[in-house]
């Protein structure tokens, strides 16, 4: 009975925000909040305006999200209105297919771009989260888009804005990578994402403290000895170069593998990263020297192809444990990486690049040794932490795409709109990227391999926030507005990894990345900081969409017999029933505060561009 009295605790904790931000009302119906927000927008005829955009929560609800407007509506705002509901869903740890959110644009004019999907975000999260009071909303106008992560980033025509908010009256909340042309403002503040948000507007704090991220022992020490195993032979073949390595290889390869060992004790995710970096620079630069002919890069194709499918048949397609389900997923998309690698081996071959084909096949090698880190450290953690089945993996593959599905609908509806604009075409580049993920992790799920779909589903996921957050500032930021940033997503991570971790979930992942994105910062490496810290905020997220979607994870996971909820979690596309009544019927209201109050508790709270970018392991 204790054992059942803990699992339901916990999965009360996951209805309490609902709870305590609408239980206000009766409980007999549908609960109705309603609040209207100006958000600043720019005419076809480039003229500033300030719009009155309302939304509507209703509770419960099936997942709707409607958009109305006197005008035509156009598909990226659609889009980023999903978009605003799930990640602020998220962020006040709700499932998003509870809630109905209807968003009313007061305006008889045209609406396209995403322009009012951070205000509605903001407004959402703030509407969900418990115990809150807007602070004097009617002071701001809100623009920026949000990213699938919660972050706000860079619009158009803030100076337009600026000038209709000083009109107005009123405050322009605005994307710190929009810090330039906000200088226009008589009055401005940049708000870099939803935990800014929350405060700002909501009095929401301590989202930015300080929270034990989880990294068990058995876990580190596969890293630890991978590192000192990677570092050892990059120095090997470095040495072996001699004069024929490329100007400064060898000194930078000495770099990392100094650090590598350095942090190999306390921070072995950091170490085996930079290890793999250094090894993997060696490989290339051997086989680059090495393979200039025809005959030596097809040789050198083959051998890696055959070595690939060596470990592509003996790859594990099934975890115990949540900890080895993540770990071996991040096993299947450093797979994807090194299946492209070889595909650009073969580009280079057929062009005639023997050197850089042979480079090529040479990464490849080296990711085979870091998948098989992988493997080997999700076997590690088969015993440890909570436990889970087949048809649990399977739901929460199915969970991944879903929520990844609107971000990278959403991140290319963007991605779009940069590449017209830009005529850039990296930016075509990062959309087929983010949709190559995607449709991989589908096929995967097809296929009945819902760990390798949950791997690229994430990797989707992350890739997505970082190409919106990478291009919108490519038009310029700040040191100061990166650093906005860089607070911003370890806020936004600490919030949504203790919210999972309330409910039984620990992101091993999440902690690695934020580890590493710490080195990275410190060794002057901002931009790959940011990268790995969006991998963080992807990582717990969607170890908190999985526990909020389906509440029956939470018996499973604390050790509840399955048949006590009737059967495994429900589908993705099927209406999650209401497990508010039967869970306050079973705890007592002692017990719901109590767990409330821990739980809310547990929630407490120099840029440059790097052409030589370090790798994750």
């Amino acid at each position: 009975m204790a054992r059942l009295a803990a699992a339901v605790a916990l999965a009360l904790a996951l209805a309490l925000p609902v709870v305590y931000a609408l239980a206000a009302e009766p409980a007999t119906g549908p609960v109705f909040r309603s609040i209207t927000i100006y958000v600043p927008a720019v005419s076809g005829e480039g003229e500033g305006d300030i719009l009155e955009v309302t939304v509507t929560l209703k509770y419960p609800g099936r997942g709707l999200v409607g958009v109305e407007s006197g005008g035509p509506v156009g598909s990226s705002t659609i889009y980023s209105m999903r978009m605003a509901v799930i990640v602020a869903s998220l962020a006040s740890g709700v499932d998003w297919r509870t809630i109905d959110v209807n968003v009313t644009f007061n305006t008889y004019s045209a609406i396209e771009g995403p322009s009012a999907s951070f205000a509605v975000a903001s407004v959402v999260a703030g509407l969900l989260e418990p115990f809150t009071v807007p602070a004097a909303l009617e002071k701001y106008a809100i623009t920026g888009a949000v990213s699938p992560d919660g972050l706000n980033s860079r619009v158009g025509g803030v100076p337009e804005k600026c000038r209709a908010a000083d009109v107005r009256g009123v405050i322009l909340a605005y994307p710190p990578s929009n810090e330039v042309e906000a200088r226009a403002c008589s009055s401005a503040v940049p708000v870099a994402g939803l935990a800014s948000a929350l405060e700002l507007f909501f009095n929401v704090t301590g989202a930015a403290g300080s929270f034990p991220y989880y990294s068990p022992e058995p876990y580190r020490a596969v890293m630890r000895g991978k590192a000192l195993d990677m570092a050892e032979k990059a120095e090997a073949i470095a040495g072996s170069l001699g004069s024929n390595a490329p100007e400064g290889l060898i000194a930078r390869i000495s770099e990392l593998t100094s650090l590598a060992r350095e942090l190999a004790g306390d921070k072995p995710y950091s170490a085996a990263s930079l290890a793999f970096t250094a090894y993997s620079r060696a490989l290339m630069a051997n086989a680059s020297i090495h393979g200039a002919s025809r005959e030596a890069a097809e040789q050198l194709i083959e051998w890696a192809r055959a070595q690939l499918e060596e470990l592509r048949s003996s790859m594990p397609t099934s975890a115990s444990t949540w900890p080895a389900l993540e770990l071996l997923s991040v096993a299947y998309t450093r797979l994807a990486n090194a299946e492209a690698s070889l595909y650009r081996a073969g580009v280079y071959l057929d062009q005639g690049a023997y050197r850089n084909a042979s480079a090529e096949a040479a990464f490849t090698i080296a990711r085979i040794e870091s998948i098989k880190a992988w493997v080997e450290a999700a076997e590690a953690l088969n015993s440890t932490g909570p436990r889970i089945t087949g048809a649990q993996a399977k739901a929460m593959a199915l969970i991944a795409s879903e929520y990844a599905g609107v971000a990278v609908n959403y991140s290319i509806s963007l991605l779009d709109l940069i590449g017209e604009e830009t005529g850039n075409e990296a930016v075509r580049s990062a959309m087929e990227l983010v949709r190559s993920l995607y449709r991989s992790g589908k096929s995967m799920l097809d296929q009945g391999n819902y760990i390798g779909a949950i791997g690229y589903f994430r990797e989707a996921l992350s890739e997505a926030s970082y190409r919106i957050f990478y291009y919108g500032l490519a038009a310029g930021a700040t040191e100061r507005g990166i650093e906005a940033y860089r607070v911003e997503l370890e806020a936004l991570l600490n919030k949504t990894a203790s919210m999972a971790a309330a409910r039984g979930v620990f992101s091993v992942l999440a902690a690695s990345y934020l580890e590493y994105s710490r080195v990275l910062w410190e060794t002057g490496d901002p931009m790959s900081s940011i990268r790995l810290l969006e991998s963080a905020v992807a990582a717990s997220m969607m170890s908190l969409t999985t526990v909020v979607q389906a509440p029956s994870y939470l018996l499973y996971l604390a050790g509840a017999e399955p048949d006590m909820l009737g059967g495994p979690p429900p589908e993705a596309g099927v209406e999650v029933p209401d497990i508010l009544g039967r869970l306050v019927g079973v705890v007592t209201a002692g017990v719901a505060v109590a767990f409330m109050a821990g739980y809310l508790a547990g929630v407490a709270a120099k840029f440059r561009r790097v052409e030589d970018a370090v790798t994750r392991l």
